[in-house]
């Protein structure tokens, strides 16, 4: 087991580069002075490669006065999706005001994933659309009423 940082190549981290000032003679932290020209001054460097994977998206919602519903969302920009756990780059506009439906999803290579164009009237079966499977069914009554459907019935008598 290593005893420190320096004992463990991955948790090291950079070295650092250190050289004499005066000739660019390659020094150790052991050396006081450099043995090619007697210099004092050293040069220390030290450089390391961090590479960031930004992620951004934009969510817009338009509203008219005195409606619940947006009559506009819009959705741009990347999205996890958790079922295959890779990251997508997804286009998706809903507009109520004039019945229309966009969706283009791209997957990280720029394949795409899906696409549909389509009056909003037509778009069933899809997100919150989705009809309910019957244990899924079960379990939402038994979550909210504490009551299991599958559990035989009993009665207590006094």
């Amino acid at each position: 087991m290593p005893k420190s940082a320096q004992d463990h190549p991955s948790l090291a981290g950079p070295q650092p580069s250190i050289r004499c000032m005066n000739c660019g003679a390659p020094l150790t932290p052991a050396h006081r002075s450099c043995p090619e020209c007697g210099s004092g001054h050293r040069q220390i460097s030290v450089s390391d490669r961090v590479t960031l994977d930004l992620k951004e998206r934009m969510d817009l919602k338009q509203w008219k006065p005195g409606q619940k519903k947006p009559y506009r969302e819009v959705r741009f920009g990347d999205s996890f999706f958790k079922k295959t756990r890779e990251w997508h780059r997804i286009h998706r506009i809903i507009d109520r005001e004039n019945d229309w439906y966009f969706e283009h999803i791209e997957d990280e290579h720029g394949t795409v994933v899906r696409h549909c164009e389509e009056p909003l009237t037509q778009h069933r079966g899809h997100g919150s659309a989705k009809k309910k499977l019957p244990q899924d069914a079960d379990r939402g009554d038994q979550l909210s009423t504490g009551i299991d459907p599958t559990a035989p019935d009993t009665e207590e008598g006094p």
